[in-house]
């Protein structure tokens, strides 16, 4: 198993609890062939639950991957979907910011930090 096999694989058991699928596919393709590599090896040892998480990662990057690829009509682009839906704390903070509030204002406002806000 090479090296940047096993730093995925470190990735995939730190995001599984969370089903973190985003920060998968959001990624660059090197990435996402490195993803479906892996679900086509051997995962069988694997717990349920991380092969279900793998397997939900690797729709998400195929269904984006056909997105990217579809055809557009009156060069309009595919309406693209989430992944995954906003928290409701992104929700709260995109409002925010489209109601034309700082950063600072939206720290402040939600009790988070500058940081978490950028």
């Amino acid at each position: 198993m090479r090296v940047i096999e096993c730093y995925i694989l470190e990735a995939l058991a730190i995001a599984a609890p969370d089903h973190s699928v985003r920060c998968f596919v959001d990624e660059d393709c090197e990435i996402d062939s490195l993803l479906l590599d892996l679900h086509q090896g051997e995962i069988e040892t694997w717990p349920q639950s991380k092969r279900r998480f793998l397997e939900d990662i690797t729709v998400s990057i195929t269904a984006e991957t056909d997105k990217i690829n579809q055809p557009t009509i009156n060069n309009t682009s595919p309406v693209s979907g989430l992944i995954e839906p906003l928290s409701d704390r992104e929700c709260q903070v995109l409002a925010l910011i489209a109601s034309g509030s700082t950063n600072n204002v939206i720290s402040t406002t939600l009790f988070i930090s500058l940081n978490t806000v950028k």
